[in-house]
């Protein structure tokens, strides 16, 4: 029997800065909200059922894709949503991404999903700035936002 795969809880909003804790706010890529409610950002509204079953499939999607026991690349990374998930399952991933308070909500979630600091390495820079000073991994996931990446 497998676990849900959106198991991990996520770090309420502003859980690293009290300040943004009123103002509820959302991974722009993954479109996991970071009190842990997923949710989609798209063109078209998906109903919470919805959303949760989209987030669910892509995060079973990646698991298995990834095999076991391999480094992984994260880029366009957001608050986490697969590295966290693989970081829990025993993999070391490298998380990049450009915005500042997502990768704080992610530390934030690492930190209450009692993920050691090891498992995840956070990098907060622009992916294209970023690649060419990482170390190979034996998988890369690359979730861009709808502009895409540069080549």
């Amino acid at each position: 029997m497998h676990a849900h795969p959106l198991d991990l809880p996520l770090a309420p909003a502003g859980e690293l800065d009290r300040e943004r804790r009123a103002v509820p706010r959302q991974d722009r890529r993954s479109g996991v909200a970071v009190d842990g409610r997923p949710s989609v950002k798209s063109d078209r509204l998906l109903a919470g059922g919805e959303a949760e079953a989209a987030a669910e499939l892509l995060v079973r999607l990646v698991l298995e894709a990834v095999p076991a026991d391999v480094p992984v690349l994260d880029l366009y990374d957001g608050a986490g949503l697969f590295a966290l998930t693989l970081a829990k399952r025993g993999h070391t991933v490298t998380a990049v991404e450009e915005s500042r308070d997502a990768v704080a909500d992610g530390q934030a979630s690492q930190r209450l999903n009692h993920i050691p600091e090891g498992r995840c390495r956070w990098v907060a820079a622009p992916v294209e700035a970023s690649v060419k000073k990482l170390t190979a991994a034996g998988a890369v996931i690359l979730d861009p936002p709808r502009e895409g990446c540069a080549p």
